[in-house]
Parts: C-alpha cells; sequence; structure tokens
C-alpha cells in the first residue's frame, strides 16, 4: 500500500480545527457527521518546463507548500479542503484557502482505492499533482522505482485513462501533443467556493 497521511499525523495536528473552522460555510454539513480523512501534498506542474523538451523531469513539477485534505460526510466523500503553510520559512501554522463540496473528491478517493489495491505502490509516497494550464488532476506516487501518475480528473482530448498509470515521460508527452493548454476544458466544471483570509 502506498505511504499516505492523515489529520492524525502529529506534523498535521494543526489541519481539524482550522477545517472546521471553515466547515460552517457549507448547510447541511453538521460537523458530528463529518471525518476529515486523507492528506495530500500538493504539487504543481509547470506548463512551460512540461512542454520544454529540455527541462529535466525532477523540475516538472513542484511543491506547492500546500495540502489537500478529503472531507467525508456521512462516509462519503463530498468535501475537499485546500490549506498552505502559513510560514513557508519555518513550516509552521497552517491557513485555510479553499473548502469546496466538489465531484473531485469523489474522483480523488477513487483514485486514492485503485492506488491501494494496486501491489506495485507498496511504499510509495502519493501526492496530489495539478497541472492548471491543461485542467489536469492526478495522483502522484514516488518510490524506488521512479515516478508515475494515475489520472483523476482530466479534459478527453488529452487522451489518458484513469484506471492507468502513467510514466512521468509518457504523461508528459501527453501533455506536449495536446492542444488544450489555455482553452477551457469540455463539460462542466463544479464551482468552487473560496475561502476568505
Amino acid at each position: 500500500m502506498a505511504l499516505l497521511k492523515s489529520v492524525n499525523d502529529p506534523i498535521y495536528a494543526e489541519l481539524s480545527a482550522v477545517i472546521e473552522s471553515g466547515m460552517g460555510r457549507f448547510p447541511g454539513a453538521s460537523l458530528d457527521d463529518v471525518e476529515l480523512a486523507e492528506v495530500l501534498p500538493l504539487r504543481r506542474g509547470r506548463a512551460d518546463r512540461i512542454i520544454d523538451p529540455e527541462a529535466p523531469e525532477e523540475q516538472l513539477f513542484e511543491d506547492a507548500n500546500s495540502v489537500h485534505v478529503q472531507i467525508f460526510v456521512d462516509q462519503r466523500p463530498r468535501y475537499f479542503a485546500r490549506l498552505e503553510r502559513s510560514d513557508a520559512a519555518t513550516g509552521e501554522g497552517w491557513r485555510l484557502t479553499r473548502i469546496s463540496e466538489s465531484a473531485i473528491a469523489k474522483k480523488i478517493e477513487a483514485g486514492i482505492d485503485a492506488v491501494q489495491n494496486d501491489p506495485a505502490s507498496d511504499d510509495e509516497v502519493l501526492t496530489l499533482l495539478e497541472v492548471p494550464a491543461y485542467y489536469f488532476v492526478g495522483l502522484l506516487l514516488s518510490g524506488d522505482n521512479g515516478e508515475r501518475v494515475l489520472p483523476v480528473e482530466f479534459p478527453r482530448e488529452l487522451g489518458v485513462d484513469g484506471s492507468t498509470f502513467y510514466s512521468l515521460e509518457d504523461i508528459r508527452e501527453r501533455f506536449r501533443q495536446s492542444a488544450i493548454m489555455g482553452r477551457a476544458p469540455s463539460g462542466d466544471r463544479p464551482e468552487e467556493a473560496q475561502a476568505s483570509d
């Protein structure tokens, strides 16, 4: 099984209180019914590096200094929260930047289940990967055998399959060959509520 963190991990001790302060924005989400689940460090892909054939793989994705937290209501993944470190230099404190009721929470949970059921994921570290220019969200697995990506949300035009693990070079080549960057994706995307400062 892949290595996953939860809000019970000591390094994330502050997350519960910060997230709970923002849950009041959503009617019908009583704190009694809420369970904070997996915590995924967030990395973002930069389009300029992805399309540059000279850019090394280790520079394609940057640590966003943020985490994504899956939120279950009535035992179903319905919400997610995004938090960033208040003080990036010391790594202390967290600030809620977004909390949303969104279908992406269910898609991410399905991806986590697929990863956990994959025997090749033993001891791999799991992070959430976003490539905003391509409207792409995936799970990035890192381990002794390199990195691979399981797509979670993506435009059809990218030509990937949500049940297939891709090497970084394979997924990078799909980004390069697509004409998605800068266009609105096909289909509707859910509205996301922004947390105020």
